[in-house]
Order: C-alpha cells, then sequence, then structure tokens
C-alpha cells in the first residue's frame, strides 16, 4: 500500500511511505519460515518498490509477532540493500519494521 501523506513513527516522519501491513498470528508459523520464507517475499517487494523509486518502506506486524520474530525481521533491511545491489540498482532505501501501536493503529 502507498500512503499519500505523512506517516509519524516513533517521533519521525516518513513522507509518503510504501507500507506492507501483516496481521500475523506468531503461534501459526516457525522460526524457518518466517526467516526463511516470509522475510524474503518482503525484501524481494521492497527491493521491487525501491527499485521504482520508492525511498521510505515500512512493514506493519502486530506487537507479538515482532517480539516473536524479531531476530528473523532484522535481516530485512540488509536483504533489500543486498538485492538491490546483485541487481545493478543504485537505490538506498530507509527500511523499516514496525508494529501498529508505533503507528498510532
Amino acid at each position: 500500500m502507498e500512503l499519500d501523506s505523512e506517516v509519524t513513527i516513533d517521533d519521525e516522519t516518513f513522507d509518503s511511505p510504501a507500507m506492507e501491513s501483516k496481521n500475523y498470528d506468531p503461534d501459526a508459523y516457525s522460526e524457518s519460515f518466517i526467516e526463511n520464507v516470509f522475510a524474503e517475499r518482503v525484501s524481494a517487494k521492497f527491493a521491487a518498490q525501491a527499485g521504482a523509486g520508492r525511498d521510505e518502506l515500512v512493514l506493519v506486524v502486530p506487537d507479538d509477532f515482532k517480539n516473536t520474530f524479531s531476530d528473523e525481521l532484522s535481516g530485512i533491511p540488509d536483504t533489500v540493500q543486498r538485492r538491490l545491489n546483485n541487481n545493478g540498482v543504485n537505490a538506498d532505501p530507509r527500511v523499516e519494521i514496525v508494529t501498529y501501536d508505533d503507528i498510532g493503529t
């Protein structure tokens, strides 16, 4: 989803970021699935958006999902950058992983 307005997350303002919202129950997934499938899919989608000129990318998940899988999710920004570099794309997107509480929903 793309927002056509500013969003404030933890006192930082994002100007019309591309956001991916996933309202997942952490009990339904393993660490292996999150690291090897979920994170790869999100990284691929974010790399495509960055390649198309989006420079602010935000993944929004429930608090318990982020807490349960924080290690697996933390690699997404580096994976996005690696995908861009490997494909010769000159982009340096800002990638944030936040919770619904962080954006006030």
